[in-house]
């Protein structure tokens, strides 16, 4: 793998968890306010 991939895929796995994150946040304030 060349150095250049590697850090395109851990970006791109940085950002999916950052999205998830977001997500499971955005689920728990949704449960919050029911």
């Amino acid at each position: 793998m060349h150095y250049t991939n590697a850090i395109h895929y851990m970006s791109s796995r940085s950002e999916t968890k950052l999205c998830s994150t977001i997500q499971f946040s955005w689920v728990v304030d949704l449960t919050k306010k029911s």
